[in-house]
């Protein structure tokens, strides 16, 4: 039997009792990540997964997801992979690695995310990842990988493994310090960064054509596309602000993506307190205050109230709304208060709204 069929048959029968389990708000998938081979694969094997060889696609179509996966393998250690998938409810993907096959791939990935909640966007460990973005994997990193209900989410990833790396990239001449310590750094093992789509929006307009014919990918035009996505990463990343992984434990991950859920599902309400919501998730509050820190950046109520003047500017631009009536919306008794608070958000006065220069007061 091929060896391939035999690993993925393996890596079934293990995990297959866990398919779908429940926890913290998310149910749970697993997914065999030692290759995109094998990636590709473990996904055909699903038994509620539709596999249409002559095209390389998979579709699926439950209670959980709505989605396609096209794949196509352009040489030897380089794979494009495209994932579009729709879904109905808070899933959570984990790789699982076969300890006895080799996990060498790198993974370069342009994020397109549509949200029906626009507050909520899919996370890998403790990094948001959103719309319009490049995120970078290294080969057998562990995350989990959380998507919420009523998201879009359309995902080309580049599967490329070191041998790939050392003879295509790592010999270029005059190769950018920052992208050769990106590579060398063992510290670093996942980044994701925003980019500006009007960049790469060639690329991304041939990726997006590529996998969307009524035949399979055409592997010329795809190669040559992948290799102009390299370029502009390579071009790009230097100056790229970048998030990067942290060292917090997955349980604690977790929690805090629930008290972050909590936030932003209260922004038009007051903010209770550090100690109330502590009390809430069953946490002291020094290590919520220490933990949110160490994962977002900021503090509890400083992340709660730029969500919320983010929110008042999606509201200032889509509504006929005072600016009186919006501080009253977001509990400001004086909306000179509201005011400073929008300005050190969002950079300018709600009177100076470039989109909106009315019904100021």
């Amino acid at each position: 039997m091929n060896i391939v069929v035999t690993k993925i048959n393996n890596w079934f029968v293990k995990y297959k009792p866990y398919f779908f389990s429940y926890s913290n708000g998310f149910f749970k998938l697993f997914y065999l990540a030692n290759s995109p081979e094998l990636i590709v694969e473990s996904n055909i094997k699903y038994p509620f997964v539709k596999h249409d060889a002559e095209r390389q696609l998979t579709y699926c179509d439950n209670s959980f997801v709505k989605s396609r996966l096209g794949y196509a393998e352009l040489e030897k250690g380089l794979w494009c992979i495209n994932s579009h998938i729709y879904y109905k409810n808070n899933l959570s993907f984990t790789p699982i690695y076969d300890e006895s096959e080799t996990a060498t791939y790198y993974c370069l990935i342009i994020n397109e995310v549509k949200n029906e909640y626009p507050s909520k966007y899919y996370k890998i460990n403790n990094i948001v990842v959103k719309n319009y973005s490049l995120s970078f994997l290294k080969p057998k990193i562990k995350f989990e990988n959380f998507h919420f209900k009523g998201a879009t989410e359309n995902l080309y990833q580049i599967y490329f493994d070191k041998a790939w790396y050392e003879n295509n990239i790592k010999t270029l001449p005059n190769l950018p310090a920052s992208v050769v310590e990106l590579f060398e750094n063992k510290n670093i093992d996942f980044i994701n960064y925003a980019i500006n789509i009007e960049e790469f929006r060639t690329v991304y307009n041939e990726f997006y054509n590529a996998f969307n014919s009524d035949t399979k990918p055409n592997y010329i035009s795809l190669k040559k596309t992948t290799y102009a996505f390299f370029e502009l990463f390579l071009e790009n990343y230097q100056y790229a602000v970048v998030s990067k992984t942290s060292k917090l434990k997955s349980k604690d991950r977790v929690l805090l993506k629930t008290v972050e859920d909590y936030l932003l599902d209260n922004l038009l309400d007051k903010f209770i307190g550090i100690e109330e919501i502590a009390e809430m998730f069953k946490i002291s509050p020094t290590k919520l205050k220490k933990d949110f820190k160490a994962l977002y950046g900021t503090t509890i109520y400083g992340y709660f109230k730029e969500k919320q003047m983010k929110l008042a500017l999606q509201i200032l631009n889509e509504q006929d709304c005072k600016i009186k009536e919006l501080a009253t919306m977001f509990h400001y008794e004086n909306y000179s208060k509201f005011s400073k608070a929008f300005l050190n958000t969002n950079g300018f006065l709600p009177s100076e709204n470039p989109k909106k220069l009315k019904n100021i007061f």
